[in-house]
């Protein structure tokens, strides 16, 4: 499975390590229809509207009432076993959910900056009657003025399928409740479901974008997307795939989907190969619309292995206290395989213009080792 806890003989995995130079400059060209200038992402604060890291996400211009920004931590954000990240401004700190571990169900952070978290304490209430206990995956938050959603993957009870689900709550620090007796979206004939991560355009379109997990039945795996109801806890029509396993480094399946748009230009961050391999990393593609056609601009992981940061995945796009686009992700911090850690890492998107062509210009950059991401 791809992102179950296994044993370290598990993670032998053929390909190649990949360790990329520590300053990679990668630009990705967008056209961006309002002049360069990225519209603003609708206000965490705001009861109205999502406060997700799937919002219209794009950098701002700082004001004089705008927080100044964070720091960005010149290693892990939190070094702890923190997979398949997901990270929230919420007006007032920041809120951040993981994979199971230990004998947390969701794991959850919360700080008024990068590096001074509390917890991790349980999100999640209960197992749902239909889940296996403690195989909870990859969980992504949904804040829709007082009421809160949390997707999450869980293997189904008595089988190795692994589906997606939907809790509610209060708040959003939980607890989340998911009174569901069946998991939310489960495509048996395409190997169940994994790795949700709720996207927020421009118009208040709710969508949810997960990838099939066809590696169990030995078929390809792809990143699909969905429309959601206004409340977010159903799925409306059918799924429409965005891209699938096609190019050598991500083999055997590519997962873990996020979406920002910025400007006319819809991103979808990714992961590929296996994720206890050196050989995982981020990949990019360019969307037309939500529903695309995508297209991938590289033929390598644009976030690979680094010294220190081995096997990168699981990237979700938020936006920080002072409007900064950024990205979450996880990595090993030594050999990819348990009994290691993967750790909590936050990485700025930086939108400029190019002084040769005029064309914004998007860049990530982590702070140690130096990596831009266009």
């Amino acid at each position: 499975m791809s992102r179950a806890t296994r044993s370290r003989s598990a993670s032998s995995r053929s390909g190649p390590r990949q360790f990329w130079p520590l300053l990679t400059a990668l630009a990705l060209t967008v056209a961006c229809a309002d002049g360069g200038q990225a519209e603003r992402p609708a206000s965490t604060t705001t009861a109205s509207t999502a406060s997700t890291s799937t919002s219209t996400l794009q950098p701002t211009t700082t004001t004089s009432t705008t927080p100044a920004p964070a720091p960005i931590p010149t290693g892990p954000a939190f070094a702890r076993d923190f997979p398949d990240p997901f990270v929230v401004w919420t007006g007032r700190e920041y809120h951040a959910v993981s994979t199971t571990s230990g004998l947390l169900r969701v794991q959850h952070l919360d700080a008024p900056d990068f590096v001074g978290w509390a917890g991790p304490d349980e999100l999640l209430d209960s197992t749902p009657s239909w889940a296996t206990p403690l195989s909870t995956w990859a969980p992504a938050v949904l804040s829709l003025g007082d009421r809160h959603v949390l997707y999450f993957t869980a293997q189904v009870r008595g089988t190795s399928m692994h589906c997606i689900s939907v809790a509610v709550a209060d708040s959003l620090d939980g607890p989340y409740r998911d009174d569901r007796t069946e998991p939310l979206l489960c495509p048996a004939e395409r190997g169940g479901a994994i790795d949700p991560s709720p996207f927020v355009d421009r118009d208040g379109a709710l969508w949810l974008l997960w990838k099939n997990d066809g590696v169990t039945l030995r078929r390809e795996s792809a990143i699909w997307i969905q429309r959601l109801s206004d409340d977010g806890v159903q799925l409306i029509g059918e799924p429409v795939e965005l891209i699938r396993t096609d190019q050598t480094w991500e083999y055997p399946h590519v997962e873990a989907p996020s979406m920002a748009r910025i400007g006319t230009t819809y991103w979808l961050a990714y992961s590929g190969n296996w994720w206890d391999d050196a050989a995982y990393g981020i990949g990019l593609a360019r969307c037309e619309t939500p529903i695309g056609p995508c297209a991938k601009p590289f033929d390598r992981p644009v976030v690979a292995s680094q010294p220190g940061a081995e096997g990168p995945g699981g990237a979700e796009f938020f936006v920080d206290a002072s409007g900064r686009l950024l990205v979450a992700y996880h990595a090993w911090l030594g050999e990819p395989g348990y009994p290691g850690h993967r750790a909590l890492f936050v990485a700025l998107v930086v939108a400029d213009a190019d002084i040769d062509t005029d064309i914004p210009v998007i860049e990530v950059v982590r702070s140690t080792p130096s990596v831009h991401l266009g």
